[in-house]
């Protein structure tokens, strides 16, 4: 997890930044992921390494990345080309990516998303709150 963490903020910190850009990612991608995270049925294999069961997934994933990248920028287009790889291959993308993980990137993906779209729900809370209705 020491290795993982970081990772994994980093992660959710490009996802954020690539919703907020102007012709960024969907509001929508963080949900996507994980519902596709959920019908890939991802199981520990005997080594302890988790893998995708229903190998249609990752191709639809490739499949939705292609299509996405479509008239979006070059930033996006390496994203969804980066990550396309990483689920196709098991490996994560990236200098920094924890070598030793037991978990697919599928799972980064989908958790950092989640995490991500839950920030910048925070946010958006945080502001349209009044200050009489902000507990002390």
């Amino acid at each position: 997890w020491e290795t993982e963490y970081p990772y994994l903020s980093r992660l959710k910190d490009e996802i954020k930044t690539l919703i907020q850009m102007k012709d960024g990612l969907s509001e929508g991608f963080s949900s996507v992921m994980y519902n596709l995270m959920q019908q890939a049925r991802i199981e520990k294999n005997s080594e302890g390494h988790y893998y995708p069961t229903v190998h249609r997934v990752t191709w639809l994933i490739a499949y939705q990345f292609k299509r996405n990248s479509n008239d979006k920028n070059d930033v996006l287009k390496e994203f969804f080309r980066r990550w396309s790889t990483a689920i196709m291959t098991g490996k994560l993308p990236g200098d920094l990516a924890p070598t030793e993980t037991k978990y697919h990137p599928l799972q980064y993906l989908a958790l950092a998303g989640r995490w991500a779209a839950l920030e910048k729900r925070s946010e958006i809370k945080s502001v349209q709150l009044s200050p009489l209705q902000q507990t002390t």
